[in-house]
C-alpha cells in the first residue's frame, strides 16, 4: 500500500489564520495592461470603507479562501487511504505542495543567494530577470501544476538560474489571448 508522509509544515500556518484580515481594494488606473517591465508597474487604488463612518473594511483570511482552508483542516486528519483516493487533481496538488515543503531549504537557499546578490550591490549583481528566473524556478514553478511555467519572453539578458543550479527556464509570450504577432 502506497504511504503518504505528508510534511507538517504544510499545516502550521493553519495557526493564527484567525487573525489575518484583508483589506479590499478597487484598482483606480494600472499601467501594467502595457507591455513594460514589472518594476515600472505602477497602480492607483482606493479601499473599500464603511460609508457611515469611513473606516477600512477589512476580511477575514477565511472567508475568502474557505474552500482551501477547510480543505487543508480536513487534510491534516487524512489518512493514507484518505489521500489515496482523493480526486486526481487534489491529489496532485497535494503532492506537488508536500514536495515543495519537502524541498524548502534548498530552495530558500539559491532565492536567498540571488536576493543577497541584489542587496550587496556586487558588480554583478542580480537583475530583475535574474531574481524572475530564480522566484519561478525555486518557488512559483515548484507550486504550479506539473512544474510549468515560462517567463516572459520579452525579458533582458536571458539565462540560466544566477543561484548555481544551472537550470534554464523556458521564456515565451505570458499574454492572455491571440499569441499572433501583429
Amino acid at each position: 500500500m502506497e504511504e503518504f508522509d505528508l510534511d507538517k509544515r504544510i499545516f502550521k500556518g493553519l495557526e493564527g489564520l484567525d487573525m489575518l484580515k484583508f483589506a479590499i481594494i478597487n484598482l483606480v488606473s494600472c499601467n501594467g495592461t502595457k507591455s513594460i517591465s514589472f518594476s515600472e508597474v505602477s497602480c492607483d487604488y482606493e479601499v473599500l470603507r464603511d460609508k457611515t463612518d469611513r473606516r477600512t473594511c477589512f476580511f477575514p483570511f477565511q472567508l475568502i479562501f474557505n474552500y482551501g482552508v477547510s480543505f487543508l483542516e480536513s487534510l491534516e486528519k487524512a489518512s493514507s487511504d484518505d489521500i489515496k483516493n482523493m480526486e486526481p487533481h487534489m491529489k496532485k496538488a497535494v503532492l506537488r505542495l508536500n514536495a515543495f515543503y519537502k524541498s524548502i531549504e534548498y530552495n530558500q537557499t539559491c532565492l536567498k543567494k540571488v536576493f543577497d546578490m541584489k542587496l550587496k550591490g556586487e558588480e554583478m549583481a542580480a537583475t530583475e530577470t535574474d531574481i524572475s528566473i530564480t522566484l519561478a524556478e525555486h518557488l512559483l514553478g515548484k507550486l504550479a501544476p506539473g512544474e510549468s511555467y515560462k517567463i516572459d519572453n520579452k525579458a533582458r539578458e536571458k539565462k540560466s538560474c544566477r543561484c548555481g543550479c544551472k537550470v534554464t527556464p523556458v521564456f515565451d509570450g505570458t499574454g492572455i489571448g491571440m499569441k499572433k504577432q501583429l
